[in-house]
């Protein structure tokens, strides 16, 4: 049986119809949830995030970027203050942080196996303040360690207190240049090691004679030696690092690509745009007190750390070498 022409031109025409229809359907239905998952997307709270040390939680430093963020995107955000940069780098890995400001050693560490955020931008130092953030190791002068040679030589008889396990100028950098020398354990090689606690009370501890060879920022060294020179008679300075680059702001990789870029664009040019914010931000940390702007960077920029003293054991083991005691 053959059906006539008209009727089957019928059938198709109605076909193309209902097609259409589906088709336009379909098409509205996408466009209303690409609509809805936009305006989620904006009215979602965006953590700001950073670390606690000592007892500055940071909270007020970086409030007033936050609250630029909130105005540039339109969008809600929150700031918040970890208690230290171990449970930071854990919420970044948990995807609980959309915008971060942590310490040079926290990213080299997030960066062993980075998935979830991205480094854009890093303070830039005034390069004619020289010692601004530097390591040094100091020993007793009674100890009678006058060098890098003679603090391997002598290592198993001393011993030495690093600030802590987090801190970059008085852990990771002492330990970086330990390795250069081929001390790659501390913990093993000197007769026992310790950490301070900060900067200053590290520093104490050798001038109370409760340790023999410390590591600490050459901004507290220099700090308290200014203040009371008499200081030198009872210490000898070892060795004192390259400047170290200050730690980066990372952005989450969970932000669209747009929406990171401006925020990378605000923080390239935040020194001029909003200069209390950026003020903030420098007044949070001691090494970025001569800061004078926001650079662009990637991860290349540690590697120099990375490497330092063509070291042959990487970050983690470095970092890692066994129990030290908290004093």
């Amino acid at each position: 049986m053959q059906w006539p022409e008209e009727k089957i031109e019928m059938n198709y025409k109605k076909v193309m119809i209902n097609t259409l229809k589906t088709q336009l359907l379909l098409f509205t239905c996408v466009c209303f949830m690409a609509c809805m998952m936009g305006c989620n997307a904006s009215n979602e709270t965006l953590t700001v995030a950073t670390y606690t040390y000592a007892t500055n939680n940071r909270i007020d430093n970086i409030k007033p970027f936050s609250q630029g963020v909130k105005e540039l995107l339109d969008q809600p955000t929150e700031t918040k203050s970890y208690p230290g940069v171990a449970e930071l780098l854990e919420a970044i890995k948990e995807g609980e942080v959309d915008i971060a400001f942590i310490n040079t050693l926290g990213y080299l560490l997030l960066a062993i196996d980075n998935e979830a955020a991205v480094p854009v931008a890093a303070l830039e130092v005034d390069p004619s303040f020289i010692d601004n953030y530097k390591s040094v190791i100091v020993a007793r002068k009674d100890r009678d360690v006058k060098g890098p040679e003679d603090l391997n030589n002598e290592k198993s008889s001393l011993s030495f207190t690093f600030v802590s396990e987090t801190s970059t100028s008085g852990n990771l950098v002492p330990r970086l240049f330990l390795s250069s020398l081929g001390i790659i354990s501390p913990e093993k090689d000197f007769k026992n090691v310790t950490y301070g606690g900060d900067h200053e009370s590290t520093f104490r501890k050798l001038l109370n004679n409760e340790t023999d060879v410390c590591a600490l920022g050459s901004a507290t060294f220099f700090s308290m030696t200014q203040k009371d020179s008499s200081i030198m008679k009872e210490v000898d300075l070892l060795w004192i690092s390259p400047e170290i680059p200050l730690g980066p702001v990372l952005l989450s990789k969970k932000l669209p690509s747009a929406k990171r870029k401006r925020i990378s664009d605000f923080l390239l040019t935040l020194d001029s745009t909003d200069p209390m914010a950026f003020n903030g931000i420098k007044g949070g940390w001691s090494e970025a007190k001569h800061a004078t702007r926001f650079i662009p960077i990637s991860d290349k920029y540690y590697n120099s750390l990375r490497h330092y003293g063509q070291n042959s054991a990487d970050i983690l083991h470095i970092l890692s070498p066994g129990p030290a005691q908290k004093n």
